[in-house]
């Protein structure tokens, strides 16, 4: 089927202005089919073939090999909450039967004598045959609700699930099934016994066949690859109609339907003869039994979006939430009720689909009438597959018996929405390819067009361009002037600071020589930094690392600071919880303590309350850390996501945004980490981490 459906597809975009033609391949593929599987495998089906009489059938005349099989439908005896075998009949002869039961029919459906039978409960049923034929000879068996035992006088020959006088005792079960009774002749009793307590009805659903051997097993056979090959081919139908819509996503009824195709696929081999069950044996019965129902239940209310969206402007709204509702309602009843329930909603869905149906159909003849793309087509599949509905339902009702064909008009009706659907895409893709070529001629008129433009516009780039290098040069030059600038104000304070002290006098000799020796080396570190213009101007920092302790360093600034913070009244505070040793360049890493104890000093210099400063160093892992905490103001928060960028600045008076950025600079050569924490009028800890020195 897929093959046929991808030659449809194929002959549709070639020859898609021709309607007829199209059409008439697709009628004949479908008769190709059904003459296959209906006439494949030579049964004849006579309209005089013997029928069962007061529970008894005369096969003796009848020429299984020239005529093919019969089904022993007819009049059966019937005992009604009886389970009875040969050996009963045997040695109680009085035996008293209900009745004579019209076989195939469901009990629900059935008055005996006046008496109606209840869906549920347990009977026998009973049937003579009478044969003279010299062949070996098969019963096909379909499905019999819900449990049976077959005797064929006095042997059981065949049982499906547990038969019983109660829904304790009884376990339902079904599968399609042959029987080899070899070579009979003469009188033969065929006894069946059977219980039903798990769905609404019970009895002989289904017609019992008989026939020649290779007959029937051909009959299996065929069933089987029927029930198969469309399972597999409405599998990938759905599959494909999927991938249509994941492509493109404009029209949902390409998704419905492929939906609707798996939902089918799957009710292919659950019912007939059950290929599902062949496959997954060992699963219990009320799976495939409430897999069965839903895959009948659940197409319903698919199969009415599905309308919908093929003609959206044609389908009342009204009546189709009505549909919608009512039959998804059912399906949720079904979900959430036991089978033994939900059966009976059975027939109700049924009419709904009915009334579905003849809506839908008249909804489409309206569209006919419109001339709406695809219409026709639609209204033909759509006919012949509610027509072999129709058929079943009163085959299933026992109106008539003339076999299920929905098989056969399901195949065609998807095949009558494949082509439909194929022919929307080839629609498009016309209609895509006439757009291409026309836009294909603008965008060659406005590629030229484009390309003088781009020819103007590459010269006036390279002048922007010249203009843009000798910007950013200047800008360059302006950063690292600045940056130096900033950094030299700290050692300037510094000597100031120191230079006032010596001056005064007040001090000892000792005291001036150490303060003279604080002055030198401030003069030093303005003299390196003159050094670092060149780094600056590669984009990279030249370190000089030293294995030093970091109580040794802290310890000299807090000497440093202690003077310019006690000048400020902050209190200043240097915790060493643990000493350790780092790799570092001994001066940049004072430049970033000095830097950061500056930015909290003013921070702090508005006298508004009693500020402090704390210096604390620990170890965190394999990291030595120097933290510093201050009470100041803290970080505003527009500010805290840009802190470390160029030109920050939060409005200091002299500040000109290099410092720390500077400070990360600096601290990531040194493969650390700097960070900061900081809640409006709480205050700010920076953390400074670096790698631990493998030298103690």
């Amino acid at each position: 089927m897929g093959i046929l459906f991808l030659s449809v597809t194929y002959l549709f975009k070639m020859n898609h202005k021709n309607k007829k033609y199209t059409i008439f391949i697709i009628l004949s593929m479908f008769m190709f089919w059904s003459i296959f599987f209906s006439y494949g495998c030579k049964k004849k089906i006579h309209i005089d073939s013997p029928k069962a009489t007061e529970g008894l059938i005369d096969l003796q005349n009848w020429d299984f090999v020239a005529n093919g099989t019969v089904n022993l439908d007819g009049r059966w005896e019937f005992y009604n909450q009886k389970l009875l075998s040969n050996i009963d009949f045997e040695q109680n002869h009085s035996i008293a039967k209900t009745g004579f039961i019209l076989v195939p029919k469901k009990w629900e459906d059935t008055t005996i004598q006046g008496e109606t039978l209840k869906g549920m409960g347990y009977g026998t049923y009973r049937l003579k045959l009478l044969l003279r034929n010299k062949i070996d000879l098969a019963l096909k068996i379909k499905t019999i609700g819900t449990a049976y035992n077959l005797y064929i006088n006095e042997n059981l020959i065949s049982k499906e699930g547990k038969v019983g006088d109660s829904s304790d005792t009884s376990i339902p079960d079904w599968n399609p099934t042959v029987i080899d009774l070899g070579k009979v002749d003469g009188e033969i009793s065929i006894i069946v016994q059977v219980s039903n307590f798990s769905v609404k009805s019970g009895g002989l659903w289904d017609s019992i066949q008989i026939g020649e051997k290779s007959q029937i097993i051909l009959l299996r056979e065929i069933g089987i690859s029927r029930d198969t090959f469309l399972a597999g081919s409405l599998f990938i139908m759905g599959l494909y109609h999927i991938s249509i819509y994941y492509f493109r996503r404009t029209d949902k009824s390409t998704i419905l339907f492929g939906i609707f195709c798996f939902i089918m696929s799957l009710r292919s081999i659950l019912t007939g003869e059950i290929v599902l069950k062949k496959i997954f044996s060992g699963l219990p019965w009320i799976f495939y039994a409430n897999l069965e129902y839903f895959t009948f239940f659940f197409a319903i209310p698919t199969s009415v979006v599905y309308y919908e969206s093929c003609f959206p402007d044609d389908f009342n709204k009204r009546i189709y939430k009505y549909f919608l509702i009512i039959s998804t309602l059912i399906c949720l009843v079904v979900v959430v009720s036991p089978i033994q329930f939900y059966t009976s909603l059975l027939r109700p869905m049924q009419i709904l689909t009915m009334f579905i149906s003849i809506y839908t159909i008249s909804v489409v003849i309206i569209t006919v009438k419109k001339k709406r793309e695809g219409a026709f087509v639609f209204l033909l599949g759509y006919i012949i597959f509610m027509f072999t509905i129709f058929n079943d339902f009163l085959h299933n009702i026992k109106i008539i018996n003339t076999g299920y064909y929905s098989v056969l008009g399901l195949f065609f009706f998807i095949f009558s929405q494949a082509y439909i659907l194929s022919k929307k895409s080839s629609l498009v893709l016309t209609r895509v390819e006439e757009l291409t070529e026309s836009l294909e001629k603008k965008v060659l008129q406005r590629t030229e067009e484009l390309s003088k433009e781009r020819d103007r516009l590459i010269g006036a780039n390279l002048q922007i361009e010249k203009l843009s290098e000798s910007r950013k040069r200047l800008s360059i030059i302006g950063q690292m002037a600045s940056g130096i600038v900033h950094d030299i104000k700290n050692p300037m304070s510094t000597i100031k600071s120191f230079a006032e002290l010596v001056r005064g006098g007040n001090l000892s000799n000792i005291e001036k020589e150490e303060y003279l020796s604080y002055i030198s080396r401030e003069i030093d570190r303005l003299s390196d930094m003159t050094y670092e213009i060149l780094d600056f101007s590669k984009g990279n920092i030249q370190l000089f690392i030293q294995n030093e302790s970091i109580s040794k360093i802290l310890n000299e600034v807090y000497e440093f600071l202690k003077i310019d913070f006690g000048h400020s009244q902050i209190s200043l505070q240097l915790e060493i919880q643990e000493d350790f040793r780092l790799d570092f360049d001994r001066d940049r890493i004072r430049r970033v303590i000095f830097n950061l104890a500056n930015n909290a000093k003013e921070e702090m210099s508005d006298g508004v309350k009693e500020y402090s400063f704390k210096i604390k160093a620990y170890t965190e892992d394999s990291f030595g850390v120097v933290s510093f905490t201050d009470n100041g103001h803290g970080v505003r928060e527009e500010v805290k996501p840009k802190i470390f960028e160029a030109y920050s600045s939060e409005g200091k008076e002299y500040g000109i945004g290099l410092g720390l950025f500077m400070c990360k600079q600096i601290i990531d050569a040194h493969n650390g980490y700097i960070t900061f924490d900081s809640k409006q009028g709480q205050g700010t800890v920076f953390y400074i981490k670096l790698p631990l020195s493998e030298n103690k």
